[in-house]
């Protein structure tokens, strides 16, 4: 494949296509998350330009209908990740499954961060212990990734600080549109790297101060 055509989107022009990688949607998974007036402007396109293309990006990566035995091979082949609590675990079906969102929510100080912290070491060990058997990717909005913390976490498990430490990929996002651009690249890092877990920390803190008052709420949550 050329460098200069996105696979899947090759009936693009050639010039759209080039503008598209240049801005980093180098692939139809990219785009397909991509938010229409952020595409436009990256590319240089319009936005019903941009619609149009993220619709024809949707149309390639929609897997076709699949039978009930399918259905169940690939939910027997689903993972999850204990949250080193068993109370926690059993609410969770398990705990945190992949393919799926879960949302962490409680008070300020009531350990939020602390439960990802166990979630990005846990999930690397194997799943016949509980893990992904993978890396994490960990992408802190507010500062409060704390390596000691993940060091200490991995000396209480017997595991090696460094080779657990080595295994996450963190990304410090300054803003919201910041935020969204990197989200948008986890498809692409997962491809080369063996990413199991993505841990957002928190989805919503730069999205809240960056959209304010009422007039904001719906484009913020249509954001998010």
């Amino acid at each position: 494949m050329s460098k200069s055509k996105i696979k899947d989107l090759e009936t693009l022009p050639p010039e759209t296509q080039k503008a598209l990688i240049k801005a980093g949607y180098k692939s139809a998974n990219a785009i397909v998350i991509a938010i229409p007036s952020d595409l436009a402007e990256d590319a240089g396109i319009s936005e019903d330009v941009a619609e149009e293309i993220i619709a024809e990006a949707i149309s390639k990566v929609i897997s076709p209908p699949l039978s009930a035995v399918d259905l169940l091979r690939i939910e027997m082949e689903r993972g999850k990740v204990s949250t080193s609590s068993s109370s926690l675990d059993d609410l969770l079906g398990g705990g945190p499954w992949t393919g799926e969102i879960t949302e962490i929510a409680g008070a300020f100080a009531s350990g939020k961060s602390q439960l990802c912290f166990q979630l990005a070491v846990n999930a690397q060990r194997s799943k016949d212990e509980g893990g992904l058997g993978g890396k994490v990717f960990y992408v802190d909005t507010e500062g409060t990734f704390s390596a000691i913390r993940l060091g200490e976490i991995a000396l209480g498990q017997d595991l090696d600080p460094s080779e657990v430490l080595g295994n996450i990929l963190v990304a410090r996002v300054l803003d919201s549109q910041h935020q969204t651009r990197i989200v948008q690249k986890i498809n692409s890092i997962a491809e080369k790297e063996n990413i199991r877990m993505v841990i957002i920390d928190s989805i919503a803190s730069h999205f809240r101060s960056d959209y304010i008052g009422p007039a904001k709420l719906i484009e913020r949550q249509q954001r998010i």
